[in-house]
């Protein structure tokens, strides 16, 4: 560069003349590069990003469900010893007397609730379930006026204006694997995080706010819905089992009832045979060998031998029994089962287990977070780095405006 200016007989001189006449345009050229940095700077909308740690929950918040815990963990360890009816309002399911009596005393209705997950696992996945389906952000975005509705022209484009500026709410998962990393291009996080993007902090922290509260109170609600529901389940199949426990009793009376009518049938068959032959007390039986009085005993076809009056007598005694029922096999311990089911008191354990957590009673929260660790990340380039900017690129055309200038005097002269 000296030497073209040497060459064009440039001096030191020459370039302070040529500063002080091309000195209000120079000033001009400053003007302009920082009115456009002020533009810049006033008039791009600012986008800040603001971010949550969102946690299970902790040791300390896990033990305020413990007895429902419990109760739940000793329902599903016994799920897996009792032996389970597939669909147990199917009228196709056998269920015998052997069955009944030996099946654990625990009604097959408390399998209900070894479906019902209170772990900090489980209760957070609810949480972030109900974040993601984005219906607290539509409402938020709404009522805090967001987007100019009056700027769509039917409903139906302001729900979509919604739903796109919902996009901007988004839950991370954590990044704890290399292949995690390469696969999102985001750096190792060990916890989930949700954040929302606008360009106002008080919004953010006013639309987070708001979504993590009705979403918590959306997570109870739903835990409570499904404890209801499985009480419900748990009456009709508790309800079922008495029916069922109760209509096998009923059978097994019935068919001794069946079974006695049929033998008293049989008795006085062979009580007219022994008349006929005027067998009154056996007179045949003490000829007999002893084998042979054993089959008599048990054969239907030879049974007169015993003689009208012991028969006649078995007739009597079998039909002034005081409590025929007594007689049923297996009728203690049948009626003791109905009894279990009758007299159960599962539901009201487990209801009051229940109404201990705080997902009955107290201060439920789905998950940890603290509202005032919210991290606000601003994504525009600041103010600092743009009037630098502005200041390098005024350097830079006022020393080719300078030069040009010089060039152009020479070349003139």
């Amino acid at each position: 560069m000296n030497n073209k200016l040497e060459t064009l007989n440039i001096n030191i001189g020459d370039i302070i003349d040529t500063l002080i006449d091309l000195r209000f345009k120079i000033f001009i050229i400053f003007l302009i590069c920082m009115l456009v940095a002020l533009l810049y700077t006033i008039y791009t909308p600012k986008k800040i990003v603001g971010s949550l740690t969102i946690n299970k929950l902790n040791f300390t918040d896990a033990n305020e469900y413990n007895e429902l815990g419990l109760i739940i963990s000793e329902v599903s360890k016994n799920k897996e010893k009792n032996i389970t009816i597939d669909n147990p309002f199917n009228n196709n399911v056998k269920i015998d007397n052997e069955y009944f009596i030996s099946r654990s005393s625990n009604s097959k209705a408390n399998n209900i609730f070894a479906y019902y997950d209170i772990s900090p696992e489980y209760i957070h996945s609810i949480f972030l379930d109900e974040i993601n389906d984005k219906e607290e952000c539509l409402a938020i975005v709404d009522k805090l006026n967001l987007i100019d509705k009056n700027k769509y022209e039917t409903i139906n484009l302001y729900e979509d204006a919604l739903r796109e500026n919902c996009k901007k709410l988004r839950v991370k998962r954590p990044i704890i694997s290399q292949s995690d990393k390469i696969q999102t291009g985001r750096e190792y996080q060990q916890e989930w995080t949700i954040e929302y993007e606008y360009s106002d902090e008080v919004i953010i922290k006013k639309v987070l706010n708001f979504i993590l509260s009705e979403v918590n109170t959306k997570s109870k609600l739903f835990l409570q819905n499904k404890f209801n529901s499985s009480v419900e389940a748990y009456s009709r199949l508790l309800n079922y089992e008495i029916l069922e426990a109760e209509r096998i009793v009923n059978n097994s009376i019935e068919d001794y009832s069946k079974k006695i009518n049929s033998k008293i049938k049989f008795l006085e068959e062979q009580s007219q045979i022994a008349k006929s032959m005027n067998l009154s007390n056996g007179i045949f039986i003490d000829k007999l060998p002893s084998s042979n009085i054993t089959k008599i005993s048990s054969s239907d076809d030879s049974y007169y031998l015993m003689g009208y009056i012991p028969i006649d007598r078995e007739i009597q005694l079998i039909k002034e029994r005081y409590n025929p029922k007594s007689f049923v096999p297996d009728i203690i311990e049948l009626e003791a089962k109905v009894r279990e089911l009758k007299q159960s008191n599962f539901l009201n354990h487990i209801e009051g287990a229940f109404k201990n957590t705080p997902i009955y009673n107290g201060k439920f929260k789905a998950s940890n977070y603290d509202l005032a660790d919210i991290k606000l990340e601003k994504l525009n380039l600041t103010s600092t780095f743009i009037f630098f900017i502005s200041l390098l690129t005024f350097a830079a055309l006022s020393i080719v405006y300078l030069i040009s200038s010089l060039f152009y005097k020479k070349n003139k002269i």
